[in-house]
């Protein structure tokens, strides 16, 4: 996959993933790394760090 589907893919799973509780939202994020390969850690970090610009 590449970035640009990636990000396509991503922005169309957050909105799932902003009405999901807890339990939902593991499981998107399991959905997310089976999908496009990344591992867990690498999207956590994604979306806790601020971005610096």
């Amino acid at each position: 996959m590449d970035v640009r589907s990636r990000k396509q893919y991503l922005s169309a799973l957050l909105e799932r993933y902003l009405k999901a509780d807890k339990r939902q939202k593991d499981l998107l994020l399991n959905e997310y790394c089976r999908n496009t390969g990344k591992n867990r850690s690498q999207k956590e970090h994604r979306g806790t760090r601020p971005v610096m610009r």
